[in-house]
């Protein structure tokens, strides 16, 4: 099978691929990830509109008093700017369950890219201030203490220079700064996976393959599920 088969251009993206290839990882991965209870998954944005995208949470927790007061005494404190994340709070279960996360979270938003035509990881932390709110870390040698644990993981990133690749911009469909990778690669990155590929990387692999290579670098890694889910 050609990898091109599911894709008009690949490794581009047409935005109706990019959201057939959402509502795919959605289906395979979002109970898996949701099923340890640190993280969540949802298709958010207004339906019917060409601006939706996944979000991605996970949890962070306080590793050390030391740590948690690390905080820049420079990041001012913010209401949280997610609408979707305003609705779940709504809900008097999402809203304790906020509040029992010892240190903050991070969103991770996967949102199309018209002028590349490939996905955009978009990335926001927020800390937990002994109870003044929220605070925004756009930070990447802060964030990166909090999302890599491991010691050779973090050599390796330092290695490479990899939060040369982070930068900070206003998210495209909220409008508030964010942390994102920059997706200049992207396309030499999937052109080469999908050529590992014999039968061809389909509209639910290509956003796993993607997330699978860059998401351990800012600390999102994707379960293992079977392929008939």
């Amino acid at each position: 099978m050609n990898i091109n088969s599911s894709f008009t251009e690949y490794p581009f993206l047409t935005y109706d691929e990019f959201k057939r290839c959402v509502d795919g990882f959605e289906k395979r991965f979002g109970a898996a990830l949701r099923a340890d209870g640190s993280k969540s998954v949802h298709i958010t944005g207004r339906k019917g509109s060409r601006n939706q995208y996944l979000q991605i949470t996970t949890h962070v927790y306080k590793q050390s008093e030391e740590k948690s007061s690390s905080i820049a005494d420079d990041i001012e404190p913010v209401e949280d700017p997610d609408p979707a994340r305003q609705l779940e709070c709504q809900d008097s279960e999402a809203c304790a369950s906020s509040e029992a996360v010892e240190n903050g979270w991070i969103d991770y938003h996967i949102v199309y890219s018209p002028g590349w035509r490939v996905p955009v990881l978009y990335l926001r932390m927020y800390v937990n201030d002994q109870g003044e709110g929220a605070r925004v870390v756009l930070d990447a040698s802060e964030m990166s203490d909090a999302m890599v644990k491991d010691r050779e993981v973090k050599k390796a990133l330092a290695a490479v220079e990899f939060g040369g690749a982070l930068g900070v911009q206003d998210h495209p469909v909220l409008g508030h700064p964010y942390m994102y990778l920059h997706p200049c690669h992207t396309a030499t990155l999937m052109r080469t996976v999908g050529a590992s590929f014999s039968d061809g990387i389909g509209e639910v692999e290509y956003l796993a393959a993607w997330l699978s290579l860059v998401g351990p670098a800012v600390g999102l890694t994707l379960p293992s599920v079977p392929h008939d889910l």
